[in-house]
């Protein structure tokens, strides 16, 4: 299940600068990087699997820090005759380093960077993605990281994606998926559900996707859901974007007392089943927040892909742990992938 709202306000204005791109390490490199789990800021070994403009896959040790994040593979390793647990992330590229950092999480024994290609491959080329600080900042606690997709970038207005972890806790994300799953088996809400749903300009390539309005679920569902757009989102921007506010709200304090207006079908829990996924589209809000609700595991294959605006720069895939949000403007163009 993903929960999806769109805002619309004031329109954007966008502003850009050129960024550079990071060195790209080659398959099978050993780095390291300071990833966000948690809370929690830990610096890890890692082998590169996938290089990346803008993310780049990575499989690092397993532990009981990462026992709920993505799914764990065992591989087999240089040494003969050992192997070891790892996960796949997506991270940062910008973030690695080839230089081992003070208090690195390690490999027991290094994986065979043939034998991490298979298992990724097996996995749908699913990783998790993880926000990473600069190597060794482990006291920062940012509330939000960004995302660039693009080579133009602006905050948010361009080429920007930004990721609030945590935002809903699980107890949260399962409210919104049990009242998806009872609104899905009464045939009077589906059919509701599905009038406003050929109504939206959104579209599905095949028939594992039910789109679930807010208003078509039970009142504890739609309380939470005010609740999260008023006291977490529009409050986030208020303390941390004030600025950003201003320029897609016309003010920066009071956003709770302003009329929210949707598209069809928003907001709506959508629920996925195989072969699920989300054609092709721009929202055209001034804010777009999505937030994976299913709990980790519970699926292969998802995920938000974005394409980069005025370049022909490659596609990104983000695919986040249970109640991270993914914040984007209505100009952005993305999709949902298969499940």
């Amino acid at each position: 299940c993903a929960m999806s709202h769109g805002l619309t306000t004031t329109p954007l204005q966008q502003g850009s600068k050129s960024e550079g791109t990071s060195t790209e390490y080659a398959v099978g490199t050993l780095v390291y990087c300071c990833i966000q789990c948690c809370d929690t800021a830990q610096m890890i070994e890692s082998v590169v699997v996938e290089p990346g403009m803008w993310q780049t896959v990575i499989a690092c040790p397993s532990g009981d820090w990462l026992r709920h994040v993505g799914t764990h593979f065992v591989s087999e390793c240089e040494d003969g005759g050992a192997s070891c647990e790892v996960v796949f992330l997506s991270v940062d590229p910008t973030s690695l380093v080839a230089t081992p950092l003070p208090g690195s999480h390690r490999f027991s024994s290094i994986p065979l960077t043939e034998n991490l290609l298979e298992l990724f491959s097996e996995s749908e080329l699913d990783s998790v993605h993880m926000p990473t600080r600069k190597a060794g900042d482990v006291r920062s606690q940012d509330k939000y990281f960004e995302v660039r997709i693009g080579r133009e970038h602006s905050l948010f207005h361009c080429n920007s994606v930004l990721v609030l972890p945590n935002f809903l806790t699980k107890a949260e994300c399962h409210v919104l998926m049990d009242a998806a799953d009872q609104a899905s088996s009464s045939s009077v809400t589906r059919e509701g559900c599905e009038a406003k749903r050929m109504r939206s300009s959104y579209t599905s390539s095949g028939q594992g996707l039910s789109r679930l309005p807010l208003c078509n679920l039970n009142s504890e569902a739609q309380l939470l859901s005010t609740s999260l757009l008023c006291d977490k989102l529009l409050t986030f921007f208020e303390q941390h974007l004030p600025d950003l506010a201003r320029q897609l709200f016309g003010q920066a304090e009071g956003l709770a007392k302003m009329k929210f207006a949707f598209p069809w079908a928003e907001p709506a829990v959508n629920r996925y089943t195989q072969g699920g996924d989300f054609g092709p589209h721009t929202d055209l809000q001034a804010v777009t927040i999505n937030v994976v609700l299913s709990d980790p595991g519970a699926f292969t294959g998802g995920g938000t892909v974005f394409w980069p605006q005025g370049s022909l720069d490659e596609l990104t895939l983000l695919r986040p742990q249970q109640g991270t949000a993914v914040l984007f403007h209505g100009q952005l163009k993305h999709a949902g992938r298969e499940v």
